[in-house]
């Protein structure tokens, strides 16, 4: 299978790209940060350094990507950003635009740009359970979350057969995305204690389930929000 993964350089999108490499798969692996040399290199992966958040680097990435590896059968969406916790009457314009411009509008330039060259296979959008619930100064992030949910439950309709859209929505993960509250003791003790099985996921435990979501054992899901958050919404 020959897979594209952004936000490959760390955390989530790192694991599944370790994951997808360990099942066989072929790697184009895209993030912002340098860090993804190292990654691809170590995955015998091909890489591009870029900002999705560019104007029309996502559309032309996924042409790139198809191009080196003579096609694509998966795509995996897992570059996100987020600010600091703030009520949304103190965030600003450049915030907004920012966290959409990275979490919702290159997701959708990506999955437009998948739909156009890809014959087969399966687009996994990495989601959150942010997007499920409210959370208070998470407004952006949420709801870019949210808007990816929704947009992989149209695109899936749009793109069946030939193509299935699922995506995986992670509780909490320990990930530099997430570093800002998991490095505090108490607020990391306080997240545990809402979790039933008692702990913070490690991005490895998500990894699976997208590979899975990816491959032909999930040839029968589309459409479908696969939340990964060990119990947290389910109590």
């Amino acid at each position: 299978m020959r897979v594209l993964v952004t936000g490959a350089a760390g955390g989530i999108g790192a694991a599944i790209a370790a994951d997808c490499a360990a099942a066989g798969a072929r790697l184009f692996l895209v993030d912002r940060d340098p860090r993804v040399e190292e990654a691809a290199g170590a995955l015998g992966a091909e890489f591009e350094l870029v900002d999705l958040a560019e104007e029309g680097a996502a559309t032309r990435l996924v042409e790139t990507a198809a191009g080196s590896l003579g096609g694509l059968e998966g795509v995996v969406q897992a570059a996100g950003i987020q600010i600091p916790r703030r009520p949304l009457a103190e965030l600003s314009d450049a915030d907004w635009a920012g966290v959409v411009a990275v979490n919702l509008t290159a997701v959708v330039m990506v999955c437009r740009g998948a739909a156009r060259v890809m014959d087969e296979g399966a687009i996994v959008n990495v989601g959150s359970v942010s997007g499920r619930v409210g959370t208070p100064g998470l407004i952006a992030y949420s709801t870019t979350k949210a808007a990816v949910h929704q947009l992989t439950r149209g695109l899936a309709l749009e793109l069946a057969p030939r193509v299935r859209v699922n995506a995986v929505a992670p509780g909490y993960v320990d990930t530099p995305l997430a570093a800002p509250v998991m490095d505090d003791e108490e607020k990391r003790r306080a997240i545990e204690q809402r979790i039933p099985l008692g702990r913070v996921a490690d991005p490895a435990e998500i990894a699976p389930t997208a590979r899975f979501l990816l491959g032909p054992e999930a040839r029968y899901l589309t459409g479908q929000i696969v939340t990964v958050d060990g119990g947290l919404l389910g109590h």
